[in-house]
């Protein structure tokens, strides 16, 4: 493959194309196979009415129940990956011997501890500051989706 002129490239020239499509035709014709036709007349518009209703958005109720939910799961995280960070950590609470509840807790802080760390290895006041930046960028994106959404609704 290639132009010709330097080294070969991953892109056939359009010659190449050419000669593999009339190649591969011959072979398809050389063992019967069936050439091709033209779509029925309407076949996207019954495809497309075929196909179900969109659904409706999430009302703002639900989105904002969402987000509350993701924020919960994430701070859950953090705080399990701390637990485990200060002391014997979260695994051993529901009990022996061990049960599903333990694995979940124990998966749960193993996923959160390397992220504390980081927080904890850059020091308190990068952390604070990185904090504070990330909720800055948040307010200012929530504030920045009321106004935006407050103009297409007039």
């Amino acid at each position: 493959m290639g132009r010709g002129d330097g080294p070969p490239t991953l892109t056939p020239s359009d010659a190449e194309v050419a000669a593999a499509e009339d190649s591969t035709r011959l072979l398809l014709a050389r063992f019967g196979e069936p050439a091709a036709v033209e779509a029925p007349q309407g076949l996207e518009a019954r495809v497309i009415a075929a196909l179900p209703q969109a659904r409706r958005p999430l009302r703002p109720l639900r989105r904002r129940a969402a987000a509350w939910a993701a924020t919960a799961m994430v701070a859950l995280l953090l705080a399990l990956g701390v637990w485990g960070l200060a002391g014997s950590g979260p695994a051993p609470v529901a009990g022996q011997p061990p049960s599903a509840l333990d694995r979940l807790t124990l998966t749960l802080a193993l996923a959160a501890q390397p992220i504390v760390d980081q927080l904890a290895d850059i020091g308190p006041a990068v952390a604070l500051s990185a904090l504070a930046l990330g909720v800055g960028v948040g307010v200012w994106v929530w504030l920045w989706w009321r106004r935006s959404r407050d103009r297409h609704e007039r």
